[in-house]
């Protein structure tokens, strides 16, 4: 049987994780379900999707506020940060 114990000077507080993972994700202040929604709301986007699934006003203003997504001819079109939290 093998013995996964962690030695306690190899683990960082929670703390220092906090910086990286709200920079990762730009939903970490949002309800599972919304960020769930605003994730596959990028990918219709992406996958220009947007006949059968329109993006809501709301979502698409706080997808922009965010610099996840611009306007490009009157089409949302994802920004680079945009493309980095899909892929």
């Amino acid at each position: 049987m093998r013995n996964f114990s962690v030695r306690r000077e190899h683990l960082r507080p929670l703390g220092a994780y906090r910086g990286m993972v709200d920079h990762q994700n730009p939903f970490a202040d949002l309800g599972l379900e919304r960020a769930i929604h605003l994730r596959w709301t990028l990918r219709d986007i992406n996958a220009k999707r947007l006949v059968l699934s329109p993006v809501s006003d709301e979502d698409l203003s706080l997808l922009a506020e965010r610099g996840l997504v611009e306007l490009s001819d009157g089409m949302p079109r994802l920004t680079e940060a945009g493309l980095e939290v899909i892929n």
